[in-house]
């Protein structure tokens, strides 16, 4: 755990409240990872899952990518990235979210470059 909060970092996973799709007035805590990063201040985050793909699956699951190696990221059980929304905040933002114990870990270097693959495929059409 950090005992302050530093600089953020692409790979960072942190837990954060975020509002529902469908319901802005209600939302939870989830974990999210720090995927990228535009002009120093503005921070991409991509929210995380437990709910896997659907079989057969339905227009949303080629959103959700999978985390492969979940365990060694701080994850306790089998995590999908939900690509289907990239959230952006401001560093100032981050500092005002995020604290310390919200850090959860770091997202393996093979995971985020697949992570970053799938959402680049995703989204160049």
């Amino acid at each position: 755990m950090r005992t302050k909060m530093q600089a953020f970092k692409l790979g960072d996973i942190f837990d954060v409240y975020l509002e529902f799709e469908d319901d802005p007035a209600n939302g939870e805590r989830r974990p999210v990872i720090v995927i990228g990063e535009q002009n120093n201040d503005i921070f991409i985050l991509v929210s995380t899952t437990s709910k896997p793909r659907n079989h057969p699956l339905r227009w949303y699951d080629k959103f959700k990518i999978p985390i492969h190696n979940w365990r060694k990221s701080g994850f306790d059980r089998a995590s999908w990235c939900n690509g289907k929304i990239l959230i952006k905040y401001s560093t100032q933002d981050l500092k005002r979210l995020i604290t310390p114990e919200d850090y959860r870990g770091r997202i393996t270097r093979s995971d985020f470059n697949y992570i970053i693959e799938k959402l680049n495929e995703l989204y160049e059409k």
